[in-house]
Formats: structure tokens, C-alpha cells, sequence
């Protein structure tokens, strides 16, 4: 990545010349994000998990109550 965007940035534009400061101070920042950039797909697959249990959850919670009148129990006879 560093070597792309180090590229990138001399082929850019004729006048941006790539000196030490420039190139050091661009790999510590590349440095410093590895970390979370290594968890943003992490962070996006449950963020998408959290989605899909909200909307079940307010469907269930949502959705109408059994009528206790439609319900048929039936004793289980033991058979010993």
C-alpha cells in the first residue's frame, strides 16, 4: 500500500518530489491505521448482524398474540 500510494503521489503531479520527511511520516500513519483498518470487516459483519436480530426481534415482538381459544391440549398417557 505505502508503495502504491507513494507512486500515486510522485506521478501525480510533476512538482510533488518524495523526501525522507514525507516518506517517514507516511509510513508511520500507514502504520497507526493497520490496526483498524485489520477490524473494520470485522465491525461491518456484526454491525450487519446486529441489523438482521433488531428487525427479528421487533417482528416477534411485534406480531400478533395466539388466541388461547385456538389452542388444543392433549394429556399424554403414559404407557407403562
Amino acid at each position: 500500500m505505502a508503495v502504491f500510494s507513494f507512486t500515486a503521489y510522485v506521478l501525480s503531479d510533476p512538482s510533488n518530489k518524495l523526501d525522507a520527511e514525507k516518506a517517514f511520516v507516511s509510513l508511520s500513519y500507514f502504520n497507526l491505521m493497520k490496526i483498524p483498518l485489520m477490524w473494520l470487516p470485522n465491525f461491518l459483519s456484526d454491525l450487519s448482524q446486529v441489523i438482521v436480530s433488531t428487525k427479528r426481534i421487533n417482528s416477534y415482538l411485534g406480531s400478533a398474540e395466539v388466541d388461547p381459544a385456538n389452542v388444543q391440549r392433549e394429556e399424554k398417557q403414559d404407557g407403562r
